[in-house]
């Protein structure tokens, strides 16, 4: 596993906006990751009191730099920031 400390070195979220808690496993084809973030009542996406679907997207964006991190790291090398527009 994948400390949330460790991902935080990964990607450029911060605060509230950091949704995952973990990795729980990943290769060079897919990562799993868990978060509970979705469950917090002062989830800094929600909207009158509901967490929209949309917001999946954000936590799929976050898993996907998590994996790019991860791989880069894995081959010696700093993860470069990116954007996703």
């Amino acid at each position: 596993m994948i400390s949330r400390e460790h991902m935080r070195t990964l990607i450029p979220h911060a605060g509230a906006m950091f949704l995952l808690d973990e990795v729980f496993e990943w290769d060079e084809d897919g990562i799993v990751c868990t978060a509970t973030t979705h469950r917090n009542p002062r989830h800094p996406l929600m909207r009158n009191e509901v967490l929209p679907a949309i917001v999946a997207v954000e936590y799929a964006a976050q898993a996907m730099a998590l994996h790019y991190g991860l791989m880069v790291e894995a081959e010696g090398e700093r993860p470069q920031p990116g954007w996703l527009v």
